[in-house]
C-alpha cells in the first residue's frame, strides 16, 4: 500500500491520499477525480492509477494536454509503482511512500524502546488515576 504526496515547486504540500481499498483512483483538476489537483497544468482527467491483478499499482497517463513525467522523461504506456518513485504532471510532483514503513516510523515514536521506561510510564498513569479517584472520594 502506497501513500502519494503532492506538492508543488516550492515543496509545499498540496494533499495527500492513502493508497487502500480502492481499484482504480483518477487523478486530475476534474471534480470527478479521486485525488484533484487544483492547477491549470494539470488535466481534468489527467491520469490513473489501477491495482492491478497481482496486486502492483500501476500509473497511466490518460492524454493529458501536458503529459505525465519521470525524471523530465515522458512516460509511455503503465509505470510500476515502487516506494519513492517520484511523477511530475505539469508543476506538481507526486511522491509514492511506502505506507507500511511511515506508520511504523509513527509507532516507533509511540512506544518506548526499553520495558523500562514503559513501566515508569503505566505506573506514572496507575498514580494519576489513584489520585483522582482519591479526590472523587473526597469531594463525594
Amino acid at each position: 500500500m502506497f501513500e502519494i504526496i503532492a506538492r508543488d515547486r516550492q515543496s509545499t504540500v498540496l494533499g495527500r491520499l492513502e493508497l487502500t481499498g480502492q481499484k482504480l483512483v483518477r487523478i486530475g483538476r476534474g471534480r470527478d477525480c479521486d485525488f484533484r489537483l487544483h492547477n491549470a497544468a494539470v488535466s481534468r482527467k489527467h491520469g490513473e492509477l489501477e491495482l492491478i491483478d497481482d496486486g502492483q499499482w500501476v500509473y497511466r497517463d490518460l492524454g493529458s494536454t501536458h503529459g505525465s513525467f519521470i525524471n523530465d522523461a515522458p512516460l509511455d504506456g503503465d509505470v510500476p509503482i515502487r516506494p519513492n518513485l517520484s511523477l511530475r504532471l505539469g508543476p506538481i510532483s507526486l511522491m509514492f511512500l511506502d505506507l507500511a514503513t511511515r506508520i511504523g516510523r509513527e509507532l516507533d515514536a509511540l512506544i518506548p524502546e526499553d520495558d523500562d521506561e514503559l513501566e515508569i510510564r503505566i505506573i506514572a498513569r496507575n498514580r494519576s488515576l489513584d489520585r483522582a479517584s482519591q479526590l472523587d472520594d473526597t469531594i463525594a
